[in-house]
C-alpha cells in the first residue's frame, strides 16, 4: 500500500513493486504449504 501511494515511484517501478511482493508472498506460500506438514510430522515422533 505504502508503494502505490508514494509519489517518488513511476509506474513502471509500482508495476515492478506490486510483482516482487506478488511473487514473495505466492512463494512464502508454497514453502508454507510444503513446510508446514513436515514440521507437524517430525514434532509426532
Amino acid at each position: 500500500m505504502v508503494v502505490i501511494s508514494s509519489s517518488k515511484t513511476t509506474g513502471g517501478e509500482k508495476l515492478a513493486w506490486l510483482l516482487a511482493l506478488v511473487f514473495i508472498s505466492w512463494f512464502a506460500w508454497i514453502f508454507y504449504a510444503l513446510l508446514a506438514p513436515i514440521k507437524q510430522n517430525t514434532a509426532n515422533t
